[in-house]
């Protein structure tokens, strides 16, 4: 919750239908900054809520919103009831750093976009290819009008728009970053100071420093000293600057990882398992 830094959402369920996966129990809230948890009555035993794949809330906390696999999810109410907003089945969601009335949002064959806090959605354009591949989706955060898309297609595709995700061009289609893996583990990142350093991963992570035009593989899953395989999301700290705090957590399939200077991590140098 922005304005409440005690009070947390969890949105459970392996969305992604691997052999693995476990359904969830819906969306559940701590009020004690994790120490406690208690289910969101609305979502418990309701099948719309059996996978929630993302939750974001707005700046002002007054909405709360869900992408799961039956669609997007609003609640004005902290979650004591819903109203649903798009029907497809949603993986990723973002808001706009700068405004709250806009959002974007990947599903799987293409993007949405909102421009009334979540109310409404329209379907982004310039996507080609895609057949149904999930769509994970990033905003930069110093410049919201750039939103980058990484795509399940062709083991792997980097896709950018710069109109804050109304249409999109493809940037990269070469390097294979998703590794034939990017409908279960699909990680995208755009370094909140510089729109043009961005990371995506699959088994293994990729890092563009010139906006997804070339990628190069920074971590070898293999090896024991790097970060473990199978990555699923990315976040900085909370301190980053770029400059004295260059610090970043990856969730993956071995846990939590974390390198001090996600500049200069490479291989198996710079990796911290948590």
């Amino acid at each position: 919750d922005p304005t409440d830094g005690d009070t947390l959402y969890a949105g459970t369920g392996e969305g992604m239908y691997n052999v693995d996966a476990l359904r969830g129990m819906g969306i559940f809230r701590s009020t004690d900054n994790g120490v406690t948890w208690e289910g969101v009555a609305s979502t418990q035993n309701n099948a719309s809520f059996y996978f929630v794949n993302r939750l974001v809330m707005l700046s002002d906390s007054s909405r709360l919103i869900a992408a799961t696999n039956s669609g997007i999810f609003v609640s004005e109410n902290e979650g004591t009831s819903w109203t649903r907003t798009l029907s497809s089945r949603t993986n990723d969601i973002g808001v706009d750093p700068n405004n709250d009335n806009n959002l974007v949002a990947g599903n799987w064959g293409g993007a949405r976009y909102s421009t009334d806090g979540g109310a409404n959605w329209s379907s982004a354009t310039g996507f080609s290819g895609i057949n149904g591949a999930r769509v994970e989706i990033a905003y930069a955060k110093s410049n919201p009008q750039i939103v980058y898309a990484s795509i399940d297609a062709n083991n792997g595709q980097l896709w950018r728009s710069t109109d804050g995700g109304q249409s999109y061009s493809l940037v990269n289609d070469g390097n294979s970053f998703l590794s034939g893996q990017g409908w279960y583990d699909n990680a995208l990142w755009v370094d909140p100071t510089n729109a043009d350093h961005v990371i995506a991963g699959g088994v293994d992570l990729y890092r563009s420093t010139d906006g997804g035009v070339t990628m190069n593989q920074f971590t070898l899953w293999w090896h024991t000293k790097s970060a473990h395989a199978d990555h699923h999301f990315i976040m900085q700290h909370p301190d980053y600057d770029g400059i004295n705090n260059k610090q970043v957590y990856f969730a993956n399939d071995g846990g939590i990882y974390t390198t001090p200077d996600v500049t200069a991590a490479i291989s198996s140098t710079g990796w911290q398992e948590l």
